[in-house]
């Protein structure tokens, strides 16, 4: 039995997106998250347009919409808080110096030396992005093993960084990979034609080519993107309630896909 069958009656399409992010919560817990926060924009969409009592904030995005129908629910339990009258303490405490004491902020050097070493490793690779992996990562182009095992090499054997910093970059973002796209971020052309499967065979509107450009845009200047950006800004600023507003639900579980594949390309195969 499905585990919300219960939605079928009333709310066929919170189920369908709930369904799914349950179905994928062991197996891809990003795009589970993916479809559970669907699931909720959907149900808090609904809420609004059938009780009268809703009226939309100053904002619609989700945060906002939650938020006024918790301050509507808290508005009717505040009159039944018991009034009292609370005696009034007065304090004078005074204020003892004590000795001093030397306190090192290792931290603050640390972040400082790790900042330094990205920049160094940014400007690195952009004057080498005529190497074989570095050229790979900007094409989004399979990569292999030996691919990654070269480009740390030639990290460590340069003196952009040691192997402490670059294991860090590493375990930070999931992969060598991962890291050095961060830096370099995807040729323009490859994001295009990243999105061209998506695009084939569409008759798009002008809002939606434009919320197309800010993906390329963004794959261009980061190298990848979580599907979560999709409901943040700018991407809100063209449509507030999220791709679901301008796009069918197939064409937003494309959209995932594609932004995923094209994030698997920056892992060895």
């Amino acid at each position: 039995m499905k585990l919300f069958a219960f939605l079928i009656p009333e709310w066929p399409t919170v189920h369908e997106a709930a369904e799914q992010a349950a179905a994928a919560a062991r197996s891809d817990p990003r795009t589970a998250c993916f479809h559970a926060r669907r699931a909720l924009e959907l149900a808090v969409a609904w809420a609004f347009k059938y009780d009268p009592a809703l009226k939309l904030p100053y904002q619609d995005n989700l945060s906002a919409l939650i938020h006024e129908i918790v301050r509507l629910r808290l508005r009717d339990l505040i009159q039944l808080i018991e009034k009292h009258r609370r005696k009034l303490v007065y304090t004078n405490f005074e204020d003892v110096m004590g000795a001093e004491t030397e306190i090192g902020l290792t931290a603050f050097g640390e972040l400082a030396s790790f900042a330094k070493f990205l920049a160094k490793a940014r400007a690195f690779l952009n004057a080498h992005q005529d190497h074989i992996t570095v050229h790979k990562l900007r094409m989004s182009r399979v990569l292999t093993e030996s691919d990654l095992a070269e480009l740390e090499r030639m990290l460590v054997e340069s003196g952009v960084g040691g192997t402490e910093e670059i294991d860090r970059a590493k375990i930070e973002s999931h992969g060598l990979g991962l890291f050095v796209r961060s830096l370099i971020g995807l040729d323009r052309e490859a994001a295009k034609e990243a999105l061209g499967g998506f695009l084939t065979g569409k008759t798009l509107g002008a809002n939606q080519i434009e919320f197309v450009n800010l993906i390329v845009d963004h794959l261009t200047d980061h190298g990848m993107m979580e599907a979560a950006r999709l409901y943040e800004s700018p991407f809100t600023d063209l449509s507030p309630r999220g791709p679901e507003e301008i796009f069918s639900s197939e064409q937003v579980e494309e959209l995932v896909a594609t932004l995923d594949q094209v994030r698997r390309t920056a892992i060895a195969a």
